[in-house]
């Protein structure tokens, strides 16, 4: 099976088109070089050959990282279940996953380039996205205390160039505030949440800010 494929892509500040590399699964222990590329997003970059502009692209890729068993399949999608499942099963059964015990793999779904990326950076960072997805979720309630209810906020977790671990706040899709996640409010969500939730590994693909709310409602 063929692991990537040359494309075209249209430039959008010259109009005109350009070859650009479109990653169908990405293996770091084979291509070592995108496990940087990935999480710095130059493996989504295209440089325009006409006007020199740079754009990101946004497309569908397995990402598998064995020497951590990670599997991640980024691929837009309304996420409905049937949809997920299906998406999903398509993914394990790649001929580039044959012969590995995928049991023992984290296994994830995302529907874009940014959350794939924030996957990576809270699993570097020795975290549990389940419960960065509820600290993302006090973050927000945090932040629209005295502020319109209206508003529709969502939150991302980063690291800063310094490893310091943060939130940054969209309010209407409009970057808004960013706050530092201390490890005081990560660690007071383990004691709450942690013994309640389904495993790390478990057949949950889709971690998520509507997970959060829904894991809220069901511990209210």
């Amino acid at each position: 099976m063929d692991t990537k494929e040359i494309g075209k892509v249209k430039c959008p500040y010259c109009g005109k088109e350009g070859d650009f590399t479109f990653w169908k699964v990405i293996n770091t222990s084979l291509e070592p070089a995108l496990k940087a590329g990935v999480r710095d997003g130059s493996a989504f970059l295209f440089h325009c050959p006409h006007c020199g502009e740079e754009t990101y692209v946004d497309y569908s890729l397995l990402y598998h990282q064995p020497e951590d068993k990670i599997l991640i399949n980024c691929a837009d999608t309304d996420r409905g279940e049937n949809e997920v499942n299906r998406i999903l099963a398509g993914a394990k059964a790649d001929p580039m996953l044959a012969g590995i015990d995928q049991s023992a793999y984290l296994t994830r779904m995302v529907a874009s380039r940014s959350e794939l990326m924030e996957k990576l950076a809270i699993f570097d960072a020795g975290l549990d996205d389940r419960l960065i997805e509820l600290c993302k979720l006090i973050g927000a309630a945090q932040y629209m205390k005295d502020r319109p209810d209206n508003s529709s906020v969502t939150v991302q977790f980063f690291l800063s160039k310094d490893g310091q671990k943060c939130l940054r706040l969209f309010e209407d899709d409009a970057h808004a505030s960013t706050m530092v996640l201390h490890d005081e409010l990560y660690q007071q969500v383990r004691r709450t949440f942690a013994s309640g939730l389904p495993s790390m590994r478990s057949d949950i693909p889709v971690i998520d800010q509507n997970w959060a709310v829904q894991v809220m409602k069901l511990l209210d």
